[in-house]
């Protein structure tokens, strides 16, 4: 993977500075585009893989000093750990489920309802699980307000775990997370979000991207200090949260928002590379949408407003890594650009280039290509196809997203009680539909000869058709899936490239280092719902039966 991220570093680098030469341009209009498109592209490309990168290279040490924190710190194990279970308007099968997986937790805990839905029946399911009920008379600033609601008024309890409502916790939990606060700068200890339902294009896509995130670039970011919550399945040391004022009082990306002002009080993020909790991918195109809308708003706020490339209170290295999380959501640009090219090179008789500095740019291209797509296979397994589509998809979430940070155009609400409307889903889609309707009518003007065939353009051609076929095949999958009654049963899955027991064994045969002993596992039993099957492939963890509900299930 080294020699083959050298030669594709060397092909990005070498192809970047092809295609952004002013002497190779035709139409300077559409050069300067396409450049753009390509500079954001080769941008992340290269900012994504060399994290990745980095951690396959220092995944050894990663996982060392994880095992000697949590030698050192099993003392904490003694200490009570808030939990807290953020709600609004969720079933109520869904928050029960999570409220029984958090009460199978090993450890001394106290477990908190944050009810911003104040429905009587949540809290009367309180009541009779046993857990503390919690609301307030408003829902300022949403999770962040409830969450800090609970922080300053009613929390005791020196470290916080926070959990979504359609999450079920493994009941090692604390037991793997808890003894790393034994470094005191540590502030917080977040671990994957990990989808296991594939129902849908969606849900592969979804749970492709997360994989990919959670077990490259979130530990290559902790190697850099620059590991960041996500919300959910994390859990803070409440005196660094009381420190920086509590969770970041935002409407939306409070956790990264956090996480960038506990760094700028000397405290660090650590990413435990651990599956310990699992959810459900989003399975519709409209939860789907949602979610990439809100995470697309947090991250271009950031770069657009908060560019952390200018914020002397993190390390070099900080600033670089989140402005380059966030400069990702800028790839909606690219895909616009890529989706408009080959109709505007047919409809115009135009292109980027010169025909003389074609030949030149085709070898270079290939080059290009080939390097990334090989790395690219090399990183990833399964749902490449579906992760494609997605990836064309997301234009939509992230130039909204642009356009209301950037723009300052009205925010995107989605309020609906049916997430499968035909109706919503064709205007999230609109904008492929008439690319396809317009697409099909070229094809059909030159093959009648009312639109002039120009040989010079056969790879405009070639590439508009692809482009065709793939958003065709995303529209028909978008709705034939969007009517299906999704209720998953999640499946979890062993991912891990080395497990902590090999590494821990390693570390003790070089150091003598003991390995702590493992706690003893009770059985849970859990009757409910369907059944998660399958074990976390750390230490012999033991197999885990959690029943969850799909968010679709509800409607």
């Amino acid at each position: 993977k080294v020699a083959l991220f050298a030669i594709a570093l060397f092909a990005n680098i070498n192809y970047l500075l092809f295609i952004l030469n002013p002497a190779h341009a035709d139409n300077l209009g559409f050069f300067i585009m396409t450049g753009i498109a390509d500079t954001i592209a080769i941008v992340i490309f290269v900012s994504t893989w060399a994290t990745a990168l980095y951690f396959e290279l220092s995944k050894a040490r990663y996982y060392r000093e994880i095992a000697e924190l949590r030698q050192k710190g099993s003392y904490l194990l003694r200490r009570k750990v808030a939990v807290l279970v953020t709600v609004v308007n969720e079933d109520l099968s869904i928050v029960r489920n999570t409220l029984e997986s958090a009460k199978a937790l090993i450890g001394e805990k106290e477990i908190y309802l944050l009810d911003d839905g104040r429905k009587p029946a949540t809290q009367a399911l309180a009541a009779q699980l046993g857990v503390r009920y919690i609301t307030r008379e408003n829902n300022a600033f949403f999770k962040a307000g409830n969450l800090n609601n609970a922080l300053r008024h009613h929390v005791a309890e020196d470290f916080v775990l926070v959990v979504d409502a359609d999450f079920a916790l493994h009941p090692d939990f604390i037991q793997r997370t808890l003894p790393l606060f034994h470094d005191p700068r540590i502030a917080a200890v977040q671990t994957p979000q990990v989808y296991s339902n594939e129902e849908t294009i969606f849900a592969k896509g979804s749970k492709y991207f997360q994989n990919l995130f959670y077990t490259y670039l979130q530990p290559g970011k902790h190697l850099l200090n620059s590991a960041f919550c996500v919300g959910t399945n994390v859990i803070f040391r409440k005196k660094a949260l009381a420190e920086v004022g509590g969770i970041a009082e935002l409407e939306h990306s409070e956790d990264i928002f956090t996480t960038i002002n506990l760094l700028e009080h000397g405290y660090k993020v650590s990413f435990l590379n651990e599956q310990l909790a699992v959810g459900l991918s989003p399975t519709s195109l409209i939860s789907f949408y949602t979610q990439q809308y809100r995470w697309a708003r947090g991250g271009l706020l950031m770069l657009l407003k908060h560019n952390t490339l200018f914020n002397r209170r993190l390390h070099p290295e900080q600033r670089l890594q989140f402005f380059l999380s966030n400069f990702y959501y800028l790839s909606g640009i690219s895909v616009i650009i890529y989706l408009l090219s080959p109709l505007l090179a047919i409809l115009l008789n135009v292109k980027p280039l010169s025909d003389a500095s074609f030949w030149q740019w085709l070898p270079t291209y290939a080059l290009f290509f080939c390097t990334d797509f090989l790395f690219f296979l090399a990183f990833t397994r399964k749902h490449r196809l579906q992760s494609v589509m997605l990836g064309m998809f997301s234009f939509v979430p992230y130039m909204n997203a642009f356009s209301s940070e950037f723009l300052g155009w009205r925010k995107f609400k989605w309020k609906t009680t049916n997430s499968r409307s035909k109706g919503i889903i064709t205007k999230l889609l609109f904008p492929y539909i008439i690319y396809v309707v317009f697409s099909v009518a070229i094809g059909y003007f030159l093959a009648t000869g009312i639109l002039s065939y120009n040989p010079g353009l056969i790879l405009y051609y070639a590439w508009l058709a692809i482009d065709v076929i793939i958003v065709a095949i995303f529209l028909l999958h978008a709705y034939a899936e969007t009517s299906k009654v999704a209720i998953p049963v999640l499946e979890q899955q062993d991912q891990f490239d080395m497990s902590t027991a090999e590494l821990l064994a390693e570390k003790q045969h070089t150091e003598n280092l003991v390995p702590p002993q493992p706690v003893p596992q009770p059985q849970p039993h859990i009757k409910r719902g369907s059944r998660l099957k399958g074990s976390i492939d750390i230490d012999d963890m033991p197999t885990l039966n959690i029943p969850v509900m799909s968010r679709e299930a509800k409607n």
